[in-house]
């Protein structure tokens, strides 16, 4: 189905078909809050790449095989026997970590 087009003589631009149409302001606002939202993203990797170059080497193969491993195929009780640690002090890195984070980014 291809989209119509409609321009208006005031500038008030209708982009769309049938009963999605969304004006020229808008559409700029979308854009906007799309813009924010990326803005938000970003610092959200920054603040997390500066903590993992804080992160201890334990720490950072704990963060690695919790969030980078893909497929993931150990479950946390596994990642915690593969790095010798107990249950209890495997969950307690990873919310030490977790909270390094939410605390660059503010959140704590």
């Amino acid at each position: 189905m291809q989209e119509a087009v409609y321009q208006s003589a005031d500038d008030n631009a209708w982009i769309g078909s049938g009963s999605s149409h969304v004006q020229e302001p808008e559409r700029r606002t979308i854009a906007l809050l799309e813009n924010r939202c990326i803005q938000r993203l970003e610092s959200i990797v920054q603040a997390i790449e500066e903590v993992f170059q804080m992160l201890t080497k334990e720490q950072q193969t704990l963060v690695k095989f919790i969030f980078w491993t893909h497929p993931q195929t150990l479950t946390m009780e596994g990642i915690a026997q593969l790095m010798h640690l107990s249950r209890r002090t495997f969950y307690r890195k990873k919310d030490e970590v977790l909270m390094l984070v939410g605390g660059k980014l503010g959140y704590l």
